[in-house]
């Protein structure tokens, strides 16, 4: 689980996880690469990247960000978001699903262009929507405005600013006597007849009577929906303008759904990369702090009360073979030393990603599967008749005072030492249920990891071998192949 996953990997999205990454947060960003601006050649009236690649501010940004340990990057598209009791949970289309406590999205919007020949083509290249980011380099030259709608008069006043303007009305608009009035004072020559096609190497117009007038460029005001429907799946409210709907934030980007926040041009009415740099920077800033001022429901997520609801979901989760990567299993019970006749307690045994393993690589090991969670047992017990594991055992424990049906000479714990609160009467407990000179095996996530829970709730593996030695056990061994993870083994005495 992480703190925050950021849907959009573009600026805004970036810029969101660069901020809780500088806050010491653990943070995925999920990027389906469709950067908006993809279609320009270069970004102007960005300080200090004015006349710079897109891809190359893209790069050098994602380069800087992946610098930070807590900050993981998966390639891909979100299809689905669901809110929790107190987590969110993200659906990709490769079936993958991951956890977090808060969610950024920066998904975006996609341009609905006019149907014109030829337009999409020259799309950020000689056709724009912005004069601030691409009208100082037409060099004064002729320049038009295409109307969309409403919005499209606004633009015919603003455009002479960077050259001598045509306004093409296409049969949208039909300025009235006033706005005639305007667009002459600024010198706006109006063109009624249609527009049929775009050409040229630069953007000429063809109009339906056979004039062709060339242009140096072309400004619309395209119309913009959401590129996701995520924010909409869960249930945030949006507001209308004349170029399309947007997600409705607070001055923090806080959204209408707690713990989701929104940024970049799919929160704004209109947007450039600026805009969308400094929305991600408050997206992310408001993230972090409601981390550590709403704690209610991290409290609740991260304490021994924390529920596993949804068989079906966890199994994508805790059993998705892309967590063998860095969990490294069967090097982790090659390591656990068990002999012939041992019993192992697999204490928050989950679906059994470690507890079903051992029990096959190990026919003599009795293993009690040991879970608070009703759930788990019953898919367990399943497991245990299906692959015939008579050595499985699968049993209900107390979630603050662990008892087992026969004494272990081997307890694993395996992320689970992070949702106890008081780990030194837990484990104090749980002795009772050891045979002498057991040992007890803790896994967990080390404060830098780019994945696991949110940092707050990890513990360093000081505070691990203080606690286990209060309650009777000595560090024995302290493992350091896995690459998220400490791995230590403690014995009795």
């Amino acid at each position: 689980m992480y703190d925050v996953i950021v849907v959009g990997g573009s600026y805004a999205g970036m810029a969101a996880a660069l901020q809780l990454a500088r806050g010491r947060r653990s943070v995925c960003v999920i990027d389906a690469g469709q950067r908006r601006n993809r279609f320009a050649s270069t970004s102007h009236g960005v300080l200090g990247q004015d006349g710079t690649a897109p891809s190359e501010i893209a790069g050098n940004a994602k380069a800087q960000l992946l610098r930070y340990p807590t900050v993981m990057w998966r390639d891909g598209t979100v299809v689905r978001a669901e809110k929790n009791e107190d987590s969110f949970t993200i659906h990709m289309e490769q079936e993958e699903i991951l956890v977090a406590g808060r969610l950024v999205l920066a998904t975006g919007v996609t341009d609905e262009l006019p149907a014109i020949p030829g337009l999409a083509e020259r799309w950020g290249q000689s056709v724009f929507h912005c004069p601030y980011c691409h009208g100082y380099e037409l060099d004064r030259g002729p320049l038009g405005v295409l109307a969309t709608g409403e919005a499209s008069l606004h633009q015919a006043l603003l455009i002479p600013e960077w050259g001598p303007t045509t306004f093409f009305t296409n049969g949208i608009v039909e300025p009235n006597d006033d706005q005639r009035k305007q667009l002459h004072a600024r010198g706006v020559t109006l063109e009624r007849e249609l527009v049929t096609a775009i050409t040229g190497n630069r953007a000429t117009v063809q109009l339906q009577d056979g004039r062709s007038i060339a242009l140096a460029g072309l400004f619309l005001a395209s119309r913009v929906r959401p590129a996701s429907p995520l924010a909409a799946q869960l249930g945030c409210a949006f507001a209308d303008s004349p170029l399309g709907p947007f997600v409705k934030t607070d001055e923090a980007k806080q959204t209408s759904v707690a713990g989701v926040f929104a940024c970049g041009d799919a929160a704004r009415v209109a947007g450039n990369v600026t805009f969308a740099i400094a929305d991600g920077v408050m997206a992310g800033l408001a993230a972090h702090r409601s981390l550590i001022f709403d704690r209610g429901a991290q409290q609740t997520a991260h304490g021994h009360n924390h529920v596993f609801r949804g068989i079906e979901q966890w199994l994508k989760v805790l059993e998705n073979p892309e967590r063998d990567k860095s969990q490294r299993p069967e090097e982790v019970i090659a390591n656990l030393g068990l002999q012939p006749n041992d019993v192992v307690a697999d204490i928050g045994a989950g679906t059994g990603y470690f507890a079903i393993r051992i029990a096959e690589a190990y026919p003599q090991v009795r293993v009690v599967a040991a879970d608070a969670e009703q759930e788990m047992i019953d898919y367990l017990t399943t497991q245990s008749k299906e692959r015939n594991l008579a050595n499985l055992e699968p049993v209900t424990i107390d979630p603050a005072r662990p008892e087992l049906p026969v004494q272990a000479n081997l307890a694993l714990l395996v992320n689970t030492l992070h949702h106890i609160d008081d780990r030194v009467a837990y484990l104090t407990h749980l002795n009772k249920s050891m045979a002498p000179g057991a040992r007890i095996a803790v896994i967990d996530y080390t404060i830098e990891a780019p994945e696991g829970p949110p940092t707050d709730y990890r513990i360093p593996a000081e505070a691990v071998r203080d606690e286990l030695k209060q309650a009777g056990y000595a560090l024995e061994l302290d493992l350091k192949f896995l690459p998220n993870q400490y791995f230590m083994m403690f014995k009795q005495g």
